[in-house]
């Protein structure tokens, strides 16, 4: 299992983190907890870049690479804030 972490801004993908062997629970439980307000319901990570440019804001996609088992988590995307990205990324150094 990997975890890649994706920046998107007007269209382009500023910033990625993939790292192999992370469990992505852990990110999504902080999401869940202490950013929930900034997610987006039923958007997909490819949607992000599109978005980045359509409402002219940063979005941050976190995607843990699985594509087997339609009920499981396999991604977020939310609104960009520079403390969640941080906090993601210290999660999996």
């Amino acid at each position: 299992m990997s975890v890649s972490i994706r920046v998107y801004e007007k269209g382009e993908r500023i910033a990625e983190d993939i790292h192999e062997g992370t469990e992505p629970q852990p990110l999504f439980d902080l999401i869940d907890g202490s950013y929930s307000h900034l997610k987006l319901k039923d958007t997909a990570c490819e949607e992000a870049k599109g978005l980045s440019v359509e409402k002219n804001q940063k979005y941050l996609c976190v995607d843990n690479g699985e594509t087997s088992g339609a009920s499981a988590i396999t991604e977020y995307v939310v609104e960009f804030d520079a403390e969640l990205h941080r906090q993601l990324t210290s999660l999996i150094k």
